[in-house]
């Protein structure tokens, strides 16, 4: 039974990307939505929104923190929504994925603002370590997009899994400085089954594959069936895609 179980095991963790289904991810757009509803109707929290939007960039998480009491709830909201998506998307897998892009984009971008670092630093005892892990690997207080510093492989060299938050702050004495990174992280080139080199579009939160089955019974976002039937329709007269 044992060894059953390894093996049922092993093929869960070689499964390839996965497009997250139409229902679980209308949830997460909705709880977005819901933090989004809450600065918009509490204006005074303008300031505190405005740092945690700002795109990832070095020098961003060493502006001072904000001391409003009421920006701790709104933090503490933020957090147990960005340890939902993780565990909801894989992103210990498939944090490269062109499907997670916006996602990943915008919890570093939350992730880059002192205050939000803060105030999760006085909270870590109430998330998973699993999660903080992975927070405190590649989405605090990065220096950039996931384009820029997507999160390497184990078997990558060294060079490319070096942590790239050293070079802006420096490295303390004992300091680990190299990023253990995601070990199958299959969604890279195969995001939503769509295949990279076909994607013209940014994916973000919001769009993407998200499951949907064309009639062929492939993932794919709406415009991958889009394309899929131009693809199969006649076009002898028609001049080619651009």
């Amino acid at each position: 039974m044992q060894i059953d179980a390894a093996w049922r095991n092993l093929g869960l963790a070689h499964a390839s990307f996965r497009a997250t289904e139409q229902k679980e991810y209308r949830e997460l757009v909705d709880g977005l939505r819901e933090i989004e509803r809450l600065f918009f109707d509490h204006p005074e929290l303008a300031a505190y929104y405005d740092e945690c939007q700002r795109p990832p960039a070095p020098g961003n998480s060493a502006q001072p923190a904000l001391s409003d009491p009421r920006i701790r709830h709104v933090v503490a909201i933020q957090a147990q929504f960005m340890e939902e998506v993780y565990f909801v998307l894989q992103l210990a897998r498939f944090p490269n994925a062109l499907d997670n892009r916006g996602w990943m984009n915008l919890f570093r971008a939350w992730g880059a603002s002192a205050t939000f670092n803060t105030i999760i630093d006085q909270l870590r005892h109430t998330f998973t370590v699993e999660f903080l892990e992975f927070y405190d690997s590649y989405l605090g207080r990065y220096p950039g997009t996931i384009e820029e510093h997507p999160v390497p492989h184990p078997w990558d060299p060294l060079l490319a899994r070096a942590d790239p938050r050293v070079a802006a702050t420096g490295a303390r004495e004992g300091e680990d400085t190299t990023l253990h990174g995601a070990f199958l992280d299959s969604g890279r080139q195969e995001a939503g089954g769509a295949g990279a080199g076909r994607r013209t579009s940014t994916p973000s939160p919001g769009s993407g594959s998200r499951g949907v089955k064309d009639e062929t019974g492939n993932a794919g976002s709406p415009v991958d069936q889009t394309q899929s039937a131009e693809r199969k329709a006649p076009t002898k007269s028609a001049p080619p895609n651009a």
